[in-house]
């Protein structure tokens, strides 16, 4: 049989490739599936987990409270799982917003709970 040049989509450049045709028998095209088969992993396949995963900044946060005494990037990095420049990236908007001190070079501790804001009607009720 002849070979059936086809052009194919590619997003890159268009390109003629060589398809060999009567390489499948009459048999072999029968049996193929009529249905399209799924490319996709069988993970992606399975149904989602119950529970969404964390947030780098709630791995830390989760880290930093079920540790004792100050941690060092390292520490943080073996506790949580995360790479050096997420951990880096995370302990700096942690530290910015309050929720993490640093303590050191490269050492953090969780920082202490904030003082709730008086409420306008306890000052009200002070006479202020």
């Amino acid at each position: 049989m002849q070979a059936v040049r086809e052009r194919l989509p590619n997003r890159r450049s268009a390109e003629t490739w060589d398809i060999e045709g009567g390489d499948m028998t009459d048999t072999a095209a029968a049996q193929a599936p009529s249905e399209p088969v799924s490319l996709a992993p069988p993970e992606a396949d399975a149904e989602p987990e119950a529970a969404p995963e964390k947030t780098a900044r709630e791995r830390v946060i989760d880290h930093l409270t079920d540790s004792e005494g100050d941690q060092t990037i390292a520490q943080i990095m073996q506790g949580t799982g995360l790479d050096r420049g997420l951990v880096d990236s995370t302990l700096c908007r942690a530290v910015q917003r309050g929720l993490v001190e640093r303590v050191g070079q490269a050492l953090y501790k969780l920082a202490p709970p904030k003082p709730k804001p008086p409420t306008e009607a306890r000052t009200a009720a002070a006479g202020h």
